[in-house]
């Protein structure tokens, strides 16, 4: 048992009037943050390191929103949340790695409907704002010169446009818990008010801030953000709108494009990478390639983004699709 735990577990104690019995500690040595199961069907965290004031408080407000794990107790100075536990359930990362497309299908459907269901309770939430905060500096001059940067500010002052909701902003397969055919966020250091279209846009983008990013089939993609819609219209009328919702897919997925273009073409001009199963020129590849096949005024730019960096690394290859969704598993999938 580390000092650090048992001094968390006794801050939580404290919090909760009584000692909870023992714990398990549930992260890494090391990890920026801490996890402990408590008895009771409780959680605590203890949030550290770099902007730990501001990821705490990004946590603390998202505790308790529709579908998101319930607030407990909290120390603002030790900066430790207790909240409910969702459950021992596994990650989405375990289906997407695995051999079943109908099974990683299925997780991705249930993760749709929880950012639909939240994204919809929570239209108009203006707490905490997220900021869409690009790394266009230092660029080299070949792509310096093909990016206009009018059409950059145009785009991205646009937003979010009738799409302001809470955002979890990092919905990747390990922030998302499944259970008897539900998926619960959890992990919500970065969230706040935004544009809620960037979560879901994680599909086309290949999952862009996930060590396990991964493409997954046209098809797919079209029914997992059909289910999102339904969860999400009946608060958010425009996402019925064919013509908004794709006008605002393709938006959000410029935006990620821009947000990541800088600090990662830096990474990959440097060597190529592999950050956790998916090369770094790989994923830069498929920003530019997905902004490129839409209409946004970025589409055109992206298209010559996309053929400079080809030039350059000619021997990457496209980013992988998920293991699930190999040609041969999907054909033997029952779903299908």
């Amino acid at each position: 048992m580390s000092d650090e735990a048992a001094a968390a577990a006794g801050i939580a104690a404290r919090l909760l009037g009584h000692d909870p019995g023992g714990f398990e500690p549930l992260s890494q040595p090391g990890r920026r943050n801490l996890l402990l199961r408590l008895p009771g069907g409780l959680i605590a965290k203890r949030i550290l390191g770099a902007d730990a004031e501001d990821r705490f408080a990004r946590e603390e407000a998202s505790l308790g929103l529709p579908g998101l794990p319930r607030l407990v107790a909290r120390c603002a100075e030790a900066k430790l949340l207790v909240m409910e536990d969702v459950g021992p359930a596994g990650s989405m990362v375990a289906p997407l790695l695995g051999d079943n497309a109908g099974a990683a299908e299925a997780a991705l459907l249930a993760w749709a409907h929880a950012l639909g269901t939240v994204h919809g309770a929570t239209r108009g939430h203006q707490a905490l704002p997220c900021p869409l905060h690009l790394d266009l500096g230092a660029l080299p001059t070949a792509i310096d010169a093909a990016l206009p940067r009018p059409a950059v500010a145009a785009l991205v002052s646009a937003q979010p446009g009738p799409f302001r909701s809470w955002v979890h902003h990092d919905p990747c397969p390990d922030n998302v818990l499944l259970a008897a055919g539900t998926a619960r966020l959890i992990d919500f250091e970065r969230s706040g008010s935004g544009f809620c279209l960037m979560d879901v846009a994680y599909l086309r983008m290949g999952f862009p801030t996930c060590w396990c990013a991964g493409t997954v089939p046209a098809a797919i993609v079209a029914r997992v953000e059909a289910a999102y819609r339904r969860a999400l219209a009946p608060a958010l009328p425009e996402a019925a709108d064919d013509f908004r919702f794709e006008a605002g897919m393709q938006a959000a997925c410029a935006v990620w494009f821009l947000r990541r273009l800088g600090w990662l073409l830096r990474l990959a001009m440097a060597e190529d990478s592999t950050w956790g199963i998916a090369p770094r020129r790989s994923r830069l590849l498929h920003d530019a390639e997905t902004v490129a096949a839409g209409s946004t005024a970025l589409a055109q730019p992206a298209r010559a983004i996309a053929s400079i960096l080809r030039g350059w690394w000619r021997e990457s290859s496209p980013l992988a699709p998920y293991p699930a969704f190999s040609a041969a598993r999907i054909l033997a999938s029952p779903s299908r």
